[in-house]
């Protein structure tokens, strides 16, 4: 089983900058904008809807989900 997120609010997203070119200047990414335009929850996912899935596959609920992979995205892909 495998846990593939999409956008998650997390410190990373203001390290990374908006434009390609001169991106030392740009202003960081800000992830709830890109939701927005994006993720048709409009809404970046929290660390908590991540772990959540995590906790699922590790807990005996998930014994018989096997081979599964559990997008975390919104509604994206």
């Amino acid at each position: 089983n495998t846990v593939h997120p999409g956008t998650v609010d997390t410190p990373i997203w203001a390290k990374i900058p908006a434009g390609a070119e001169g991106a030392e200047a740009s202003p960081p990414i800000d992830p709830y904008a890109l939701a927005r335009q994006t993720v048709p929850l409009r809404r970046p996912a929290t660390v908590e809807d991540v772990a959540n899935s995590v906790v699922f596959l590790a807990s005996p609920a998930s014994a018989y989900i096997t081979g599964a992979e559990i997008v975390v995205d919104g509604g994206l892909t």
